[in-house]
């Protein structure tokens, strides 16, 4: 079952780094989670730069920080997430640039009001699954269409077996998607506030 630890992150603490202090928050949490002293962890790293466990086929984790949250996704199998502040910003070039035809004609689909909130969600699925396949961004943001539907989020020319998707509005500021390639998801989420 895919599982999710979300921190809010103390912007004013000791570590100036936002990565230094997401590394210190994930090596910190894989130790909780493996019972192992951080200077035991080992990592391999993937053919498309994504880290993992070494040795071990039945731990997947990934991680995203955004504005106030960090977050630490877990399972048994790949998993990949995205937190996204949703802040005004300029979508139409982000669009017109990375976003295939189908994509364009879902954001574009919404009133205006609505639609900095429903390319969040785009953005989010998009980047979780680039994640899920172990690439992040550099993976092509065009080449795999995200279909999000009433009845579910999908992947055009997508070659994998299944993949699923969800979405949790945990803050009504943000948006957050964790793609994994098991189905069952958590519902609970364990908030850490440092």
């Amino acid at each position: 079952m895919n599982r999710l630890i979300i921190k809010k992150i103390d912007k004013t603490g000791s570590v100036p780094n936002r990565r230094a202090q997401s590394k210190s928050f994930m090596m910190a949490t894989l130790s909780e989670l493996l019972q192992i002293p951080e200077n035991e962890i080992e990592f391999t790293i993937g053919e498309k730069g994504k880290p993992y466990l070494k040795d071990r086929n039945d731990f997947f984790f990934n991680i995203s920080d955004s504005g106030d949250y960090w977050v630490f996704a877990y399972a048994e199998k790949e998993i990949g997430v995205d937190v996204e502040f949703i802040r005004p910003r300029n979508i139409d070039g982000i669009i017109n640039r990375y976003f295939p035809k189908e994509e364009q004609d879902y954001v574009n689909s919404f009133s205006e009001e609505k639609r900095l909130k429903a390319f969040i969600s785009l953005w989010t699925c998009k980047e979780a699954y680039l994640k899920w396949r172990g690439a992040g961004l550099s993976g092509g943001l065009d080449k795999w269409p995200i279909i999000i539907e009433n009845s579910g989020i999908s992947v055009k020319n997508h070659e994998y077996d299944a993949v699923y998707f969800k979405q949790f509005d945990f803050d009504a500021n943000y948006k957050l998607t964790v793609c994994s390639s098991e189905k069952d998801f958590s519902e609970e989420i364990r908030f850490d506030f440092l």
